[in-house]
């Protein structure tokens, strides 16, 4: 049964309903681990054996507001300095220019 793990056909055995923190599609039958009752399929951004945490780079409340967010973790490029060169070229008497520029990455943890 959809939403449910167990046997119970087997002596001792009964039939159990999932505990995937209501973050499982029910129409899913491979949702919930016939054989465990673990949550394997789950939705709403949500991880764990139960469904009860954000996946890896999410956050929020899996569980109750079921809101995880991607976490924003991009790359930004800052331009730190400029820098002008003058150079003098003493066999051809000329100045030349370098220009340098200087950027970080910065990648949030």
């Amino acid at each position: 049964m959809i939403g449910y793990w167990g046997n119970p056909l087997e002596i001792g055995g009964r039939c159990e309903k999932c505990e995937c923190s209501t973050n499982i599609d029910l129409r899913d039958p491979l949702s919930c681990d016939q054989s465990t009752g673990e949550c394997v399929r789950c939705i709403n951004h949500a991880a764990g054996e139960h469904c009860e945490k954000c996946m890896e780079w999410y956050y929020g409340d899996a569980v109750n507001l079921k809101n995880c967010q991607r976490t924003l973790r991009c790359c930004v490029t800052l331009l730190l300095s400029f820098i002008v060169l003058y150079h003098y070229h003493h066999h051809h008497h000329h100045y030349y220019y370098y220009y340098y520029y200087y950027t970080a990455i910065y990648k949030a943890p």
